[in-house]
């Protein structure tokens, strides 16, 4: 009986000490920018999104994000998905950021919420929303007149 009570205590104890911890130690433990072979397929995926090159630099991204697990990563993945016109995923990805608590810059915080923000209000019925820019490596599709 007094076994299974200290067993109790230990557990709780413990799970106290763990929780303290995670709130008073760094939010995250990765940052991508600061391992070099992150930092390295960072700036690639970063080119293929200024590129306008959406579908191969979110997968970039997300495979950099399964790798390494920087939530900063996040907000790029986010912003890809928003320009896409799929808000609901674009929402999982910015609140990760958000909830992760990596990001404390006030400034940098109100732009991740606005821009949050502008994907639920997009996901709201009878939203108008903006059909994604299509790809520039497509034609034209202009119709002949005759």
């Amino acid at each position: 009986m007094w076994t299974k009570r200290i067993n109790v205590l230990l557990v709780t104890i413990m799970l106290s000490l763990a929780i303290s911890a995670k709130a008073d130690g760094p939010p995250s433990g990765i940052i991508c920018s600061d391992i070099p072979v992150c930092s390295d397929r960072l700036g690639e995926a970063q080119r293929l999104a200024k590129d306008g090159q959406d579908e191969s630099a979110l997968s970039a991204f997300l495979g950099l994000y399964a790798q390494f697990s920087d939530p900063r990563l996040c907000f790029a993945i986010g912003r890809i998905l928003q320009r896409q016109g799929q808000h609901a995923k674009a929402v999982v990805y910015f609140r990760r950021l958000l909830d992760s608590g990596v990001e404390t810059d006030p400034q940098k915080l109100s732009k991740i919420q606005s821009i949050l923000k502008d994907s639920l209000v997009a996901l709201q019925p009878g939203a108008i929303l903006t059909p994604p820019k299509p790809s520039s490596d497509r034609k034209s599709t202009r119709l002949n007149s005759s």
